[in-house]
């Protein structure tokens, strides 16, 4: 799989946290793999707050910040599609929850992704958040960290 990683956000995000992004993507990829063809695409823009909410205004509606926003490709069954993730709100959830900046966008990421292979809230929110948390166990991001 390959994933493409665009940082323009106004947060300072670490090499080492894009790293494990990919990381946890590419852990769902695998556990997934039967909904993920083997040359999939993810694009992931890390944005500033201003950039999410043009993006939510202009293809959601809301005129308002969010965490992350998926947009499946319509490209053919290899490109998945793009995940913006907003930093700073993550960080604002972060310490919200308790946990640490890393877990949560990971946590983003990993959620995006499942949008962009068909899980959605209405139909497989469960499955969803039992997904999302083996993921992250699987590359050694609990609740904790």
């Amino acid at each position: 799989m390959r994933i493409y990683l665009l940082d323009i956000s106004d947060y300072p995000v670490q090499l080492h946290l894009k790293t494990l992004i990919k990381q946890t993507i590419k852990a769902g990829g695998r556990l997934l793999r039967s909904k993920v063809p083997v040359h999939a695409e993810v694009n992931i823009s890390l944005v500033s707050n201003e950039r999410m909410q043009n993006l939510n205004r202009d293809f959601r509606g809301k005129d308002e910040v969010t965490d992350v926003l998926s947009f499946p490709s319509d490209q053919g069954p290899g490109v998945l599609g793009d995940i913006a993730i907003s930093p700073e709100v993550a960080a604002a959830a972060a310490k919200k929850h308790g946990h640490s900046f890393h877990r949560e966008i990971c946590f983003l990421a990993i959620h995006g992704f499942l949008h962009l292979i068909g899980y959605d809230h209405e139909e497989s929110e469960k499955e969803m958040f039992e997904l999302q948390d083996k993921i992250l166990d699987e590359v050694g991001i609990s609740r904790d960290s």
